[in-house]
């Protein structure tokens, strides 16, 4: 075998050590992209979940204040 020969064989070899790390990262990274974006979803659900919270505890806030309005407007007309 001539010394070209072997250099590109080796060379070859090396090439193709490289490209097969820069497959496994290329699949360790999808990987963590997938992980990542089922966080995202399920925070995304979670905030929705407190979104629909939040807007019923400011009903209930609403309806409260409300309710204090006619009682303070009751107990003046009943001179308390």
């Amino acid at each position: 075998m001539s010394e070209d020969k072997r250099k590109q064989d080796v060379n070859m070899k090396r090439w193709v050590r490289r490209a097969l790390k820069a497959q496994e990262m290329v699949l360790k990274l999808e990987e963590k992209n997938e992980s990542l974006q089922e966080q995202h979803q399920n925070q995304d659900v979670i905030i929705a979940n407190l979104d629909e919270h939040m807007d019923h505890l400011l009903s209930i806030e609403q309806t409260l204040s409300s309710e204090k309005k006619k009682c303070r407007k009751r107990s003046r007309m009943l001179g308390f």
